[in-house]
């Protein structure tokens, strides 16, 4: 398949039929190559658009033969006024909305105001698919589903979370302590031994520590997307989304699972990790045990 270098006139009724505006603003491009710096701008953009046009066919062949939308980045055309300086393509566009429909979610807003503000722009704009900020907090413990309460619990003691589910239960939740890597690995190797959706408390646990193994999931507010338009990078995040949205379903069908009966599961739970301590030596303390009844 021939790499597309340049773009090809008259391919699109929009092409031919331009308005005054749109027009100015293509002898504006033109013009401004008379510099140095100019040029290099110019064709930097260039460049940029027919990389994205020869990935939007590589991604979507039969929808970039059946496109008539623009190739030419004009002002006006297609965005409206809402927009009107916005230098992309119409057919750069129809490929960003098409990634975003079917391979993954992209924030197309963003990268119009990207490219708006920088010229050509090389970066994905894609944000974590994690609703809440674990890393900073961000999140009011009462609007927080059950299955994340209780990982909170187990993982970083807030034991207050999951009282109110527990109902006046005497079951002990051991605080996490200085071998809670070894627990961990432990409760989650018991957790999957088991059937039905129990054996996934683990992956909660997992998301609200970014340590899933997945881009779409690990990543926190204060990251930013380290992907480009690049085939290598659409094919693996794609797949990383796939496999993020199954652990998602997953964790909801958890929370479903301890709505359902919240005191009997929260406790059977709990009861899996306090299996997982160590023995200790004869002089070494028990790591200290708080009654959920006390907290209520």
């Amino acid at each position: 398949m021939q790499a597309i270098t340049q773009f090809p006139q008259g391919q699109s009724p929009a092409l031919i039929n331009l308005s005054f505006k749109d027009s100015s603003a293509w002898l504006s491009a033109l013009t401004r190559c008379a510099t140095p710096d100019g040029a290099v701008t110019y064709l930097r953009g260039v460049t940029n658009r027919a990389a994205m046009l020869n990935l939007y066919r590589e991604y979507f062949p039969e929808e970039f033969a059946n496109s008539t939308a623009s190739v030419q980045a004009f002002t006006s055309f297609p965005y409206g006024p809402s927009s009107a300086d916005c230098p992309l393509s119409a057919r750069e566009l129809e490929f960003v909305e098409l990634v975003d429909k079917k391979l993954f979610p992209v924030d197309t807003d963003v990268y119009i105001e990207w490219v708006s503000d920088e010229g050509p722009v090389e970066l994905l704009p894609i944000h974590r698919l994690q609703y809440y900020c674990w890393h900073c907090g961000d999140y009011d413990p009462e609007d927080l589903a059950i299955v994340y309460k209780l990982a909170l619990a187990l993982m970083h003691g807030e034991h207050k979370l999951i009282a109110r589910h527990a109902g006046n239960s005497t079951t002990h939740l051991l605080e996490h302590n200085s071998d809670g890597v070894s627990r961990f690995r432990l409760f989650e190797k018991r957790c999957k031994q088991m059937s039905g959706p129990i054996a996934d408390v683990p992956l909660a646990c997992r998301l609200i520590n970014y340590n899933t193994g997945n881009n779409w999931l690990d990543w926190y507010c204060e990251q930013e997307s380290e992907f480009y338009w690049a085939t290598g990078d659409l094919k693996f995040l794609a797949v990383e989304y796939k496999e993020a949205s199954v652990m998602l379903a997953r964790v909801g069908a958890v929370n479903a699972w301890l709505t359902e009966s919240p005191t009997e599961r929260i406790n059977q739970v709990i009861q899996i990790w306090n299996g997982t301590k160590n023995r200790r030596k004869k002089n070494e303390s028990e790591p200290r045990a708080i009654p959920l009844i006390e907290i209520l």
